[in-house]
């Protein structure tokens, strides 16, 4: 398995995905916090969706690539029932999603901590 470059493509990628992964959780979670609070703010009614999206999306990938890591790690051949073109469409959607998601949370990042420290902190 670990000759074939589509696999070795899937093992080196999952790392990447299992990061983004832990950013998308951690920007979901304080992002419906602040929903709970501030419920018409237009940035958290805009990000919430987004990071839920994006959430499903590696949820997925991540699926996928943990097959090829199991099978990996095992030292056995994939699943019968693997699809590599599922996971190329995949990798592919993630490639993408994850170029406007690390953006939008880049530019977003100051004002949501901003507004998570005005609600924590009330003057």
């Amino acid at each position: 398995m670990a000759d074939n470059p589509k696999h070795r493509k899937f093992l080196q990628i999952a790392p990447a995905v299992r990061e983004d992964e832990k950013v998308a959780d951690q920007l979901q979670g304080a992002v419906e916090t602040l929903h709970e609070r501030v419920a018409d703010d237009p940035v958290v009614l805009a990000t919430l969706p987004k990071c839920v999206k994006f959430r499903t999306l590696l949820r997925q990938l991540l699926r996928e690539l943990g097959r090829v890591e199991a099978a990996a790690d095992k030292g056995e051949p994939l699943p019968d029932d693997f699809n590599p073109s599922k996971a190329e469409a995949l990798i592919d959607e993630w490639q993408k999603a994850r170029v406007v998601f690390l953006a939008d949370h880049k530019k977003n990042h100051e004002y949501l901590e901003t507004l998570a420290l005005r609600i924590l902190r009330p003057r």
